[in-house]
């Protein structure tokens, strides 16, 4: 098998957070994982071989 290439389909999810002080760093951190999840789930629904990047929600960002 050497000789045989195989590509492997890939998609990603990435997400930007953002970091104020007035925020609790645990609902940052969970912010963040709900987005990346949800630009992952973006991605898989668009296809194989897909990136989605999703840029910081200002507005609804994690407060404490």
């Amino acid at each position: 098998m050497a000789d045989k290439q195989e590509s492997i389909p890939f998609n990603a999810g990435v997400a930007e957070g953002v970091v104020r002080q007035q925020y609790d760093p645990v609902d940052i951190v969970t912010e963040v994982i709900n987005r990346a999840e949800l630009s992952l789930d973006m991605a898989i629904a668009q296809g194989a071989r897909r990136v989605v990047a999703l840029a910081a929600a200002f507005a609804s960002a994690a407060v404490a």
